[in-house]
């Protein structure tokens, strides 16, 4: 339906000289139609998201793409990621929720966003960019009643995501050695080899400091897991980690092995960031405790990691529980 502008047009034709207070006839009036714009879909920009209500909508499922929906938004939190063509979802929360995101695509380049204004500023919520195909992933995150906007988008190259699918739904319970407080203890473990995996865990550590200083050489913004081993003098351990035959779309995997969980930059005593697989070998001149770090650069890819360690690993007397459980 077309909609129709009304203009008046006055048009005076004057034939030698109009005296003043002479009534003038300014002619029909005219109706012309308004041109019409072009159509934007739901999702192509902030004007006109897709809603989705929280928690009455979890689990929320939704396969779809950015092609064709235009480059909207740039300058967000996304950085060189918000190039490309972007699609926004909008968060209607009705009561308290925690939610984790995610958003698995055969594209790589793309970037992730969640924030509080339309288009997502910097600071966002949170933001995950990868260069690898794979799940992208938001979270945990507690959101309060109000409402917030999620965006996806690429570097680009490429220019836009021919398919992905979002979810959106309560995130399973991370396990204990998602920090150091519940770092799992390696010593006495039978096992030369196991799998992780990644994406139950959460971002709690970075080998890089404020000053962008990095044992590894790189940052570390992915989910990682925590490991514990006690060295005496002289004592060496080795341990790699790789992305498993399982992973299709594979993990940048990063290892470190450090001393003080609050400061995993300064207190970094070995660590590889090279390729996959990433190995560290370590002796130390003074016995101590020392926590394994398995870490990723901005995201969990999919599957699992492969862990190898040294055989035979230490064997001081500690307790190994039920730590076997937690290796699936």
């Amino acid at each position: 339906m077309r909609t129709m502008l009304i203009v008046l047009i006055s048009v005076c034709l004057i034939s030698g000289i109009s005296f003043a207070g002479e009534k003038v006839d300014h002619g029909p009036t005219v109706y012309l139609p308004l041109a019409e714009e072009g159509g934007r879909a739901i999702g192509d920009d902030c004007t006109n998201p897709i809603v989705i209500t929280l928690p009455a909508d979890m689990p929320y499922s939704d396969t779809n793409t950015t092609c064709g929906r235009g480059n909207s938004y740039e300058e967000t939190c996304l950085g060189g990621y918000d190039g490309g063509e972007d699609i926004i979802y909008r968060l209607d929360v009705t009561s308290d929720v925690t939610i984790q995101v995610r958003m698995t695509s055969e594209t790589a380049w793309r970037g992730l966003s969640i924030g509080s204004s339309c288009p997502n500023g910097d600071p966002c919520l949170d933001y995950v960019t990868s260069y690898t195909a794979g799940p992208l992933s938001l979270g945990p995150l507690d959101l309060t009643v109000g409402s917030y906007f999620i965006m996806a988008d690429t570097y680009p190259s490429p220019d836009c995501i021919p398919e992905f699918t979002l979810t959106i739904e309560t995130p399973a319970e991370a396990p204990a050695n998602d920090t150091c407080d519940g770092a799992i203890d390696l010593q006495g473990q039978s096992l030369q080899t196991f799998e992780v995996d990644l994406c139950q865990y959460s971002n709690q550590y970075n080998p890089m400091n404020d000053a962008g200083e990095s044992c590894t050489g790189y940052i570390a913004e992915g989910p990682d897991a925590v490991y514990m081993i006690n060295l005496g003098a002289g004592e060496t351990f080795d341990a790699c980690v790789e992305a498993s035959s399982g992973s299709p779309y594979g993990v940048d995997n990063s290892l470190y092995l450090i001393t003080d969980c609050g400061d995993a930059a300064a207190s970094c005593v070995a660590a590889d960031d090279s390729g996959d697989p990433e190995c560290i070998s370590f002796t130390p001149e003074v016995a101590g405790t020392f926590y394994l770090v398995l870490d990723t650069f901005s995201d969990c890819g999919e599957g699992l990691v492969t862990v190898t360690l040294s055989q035979p690993v230490p064997t001081a007397d500690h307790s190994w529980g039920s730590v076997k459980s937690l290796y699936r």
